[in-house]
């Protein structure tokens, strides 16, 4: 982790859990402000309450990223908390249930669909405003890796791994490269 990240403030979706909560905690003992971001209230609190027993910065926004208002909200309450924006890991994400394509409920679909594409762009959408106005800052995306694991039984993944991101890059890039 790098060192020079006091005083810096990130945003971290899906951090109530798994990579995202790994993430937090790391920024956290990295010295960055940290916005933890998630649909559970539980584990979001649980993240915050790790980082601030470490003797870290963090704090909670609950977030359905698939839902405008709310990543709004969510950067809203990032600037009032502290201020700046300079990083935001769009990390949110839902797995549907396995099944054939043509079997598949289109409720479900729709659901995975926008918590995992459209649910970074609004991220994206809201975050990259903020950024500019400060100067270059990063974002990262969360790449699952999921091409060679994807099967037949996982229909929904199939369309957004098998379609170039035009977003994604293995490593954090300036917003000036998009």
């Amino acid at each position: 982790m790098y060192d020079d990240l006091q005083g810096k403030s990130i945003v971290i979706t899906g951090a109530g859990a798994g990579i995202g909560r790994a993430t937090a905690l790391a920024f956290g003992r990295a010295g960055a402000r940290v916005m933890v971001a998630d649909l559970d209230r539980e584990r979001g609190a649980a993240t915050v309450a790790a980082i601030t027993h470490a003797g870290g910065q963090a704090r909670f926004h609950p977030c359905d990223v698939s839902v405008s208002a709310d990543v709004e909200a969510l950067m809203a309450a990032t600037l009032d908390a502290y201020g700046q924006l300079d990083c935001a890991f769009n990390n949110a994400g839902i797995e549907g249930p396995g099944g054939l394509t043509h079997l598949y409920e289109e409720a479900l679909w729709h659901k995975v669909i926008a918590v995992n594409l459209i649910g970074v762009w609004l991220c994206m959408k809201y975050e990259i405003p903020h950024m500019l106005q400060q100067g270059v800052a990063y974002l990262r995306l969360a790449d699952k890796y999921l091409g060679p694991l994807a099967n037949r039984l996982r229909a929904i993944y199939q369309p957004m791994i098998r379609t170039p991101n035009p977003f994604f890059s293995p490593r954090p890039r300036p917003l000036a490269c998009f």
